[in-house]
């Protein structure tokens, strides 16, 4: 069996014909904080490479169409290069091209969604409004 290593030590983007490992590029493009969630959400039937459902040790190529069910977002991407390791958030974003209505459905979604005010009140009353409990002697 014969593994391929990489000569570089630095984490660069890559292009070549063998392509990258599904896992491993939504790894490094960031849309997963580990390796194995990225694999789970490839078990689970959550991405979609050209319209087929992926394995997480599929290739994936330069051109490629990703859809990526992550919670109650849905994105539609496409690769524009290839990474095998981490990259910082700046040159992971530059892997992917998303579509421009995917934005918009985000910031929909976000209208939605009401944030806790500071000043509800908490579940929990403090000792003041509660008063000292006298114990039995």
């Amino acid at each position: 069996m014969a593994i391929l290593l990489s000569l570089s030590s630095n984490a660069t983007p890559m292009s070549n014909d063998q392509g990258v490992r599904l896992d491993r590029w939504l790894f490094a493009a960031r849309f997963f904080k580990t390796r194995h969630l990225a694999s789970e959400a490839a078990h689970r039937n959550h991405v979609v490479v050209n319209q087929q459902r992926a394995k997480p040790g599929k290739r994936v190529f330069t051109g490629d169409r990703v859809s990526l069910r992550k919670g109650p977002f849905t994105y539609d991407i496409e690769i524009i290069d290839l990474a095998e390791k981490r990259l910082a958030p700046a040159r992971a974003a530059a892997l992917y091209q998303e579509d421009d209505d995917q934005s918009t459905s985000a910031a929909r979604f976000a209208g939605r969604v009401q944030p806790k005010s500071p000043s509800s009140p908490s579940r929990t009353p403090t000792t003041a409004q509660c008063g000292r409990r006298a114990w039995p002697a």
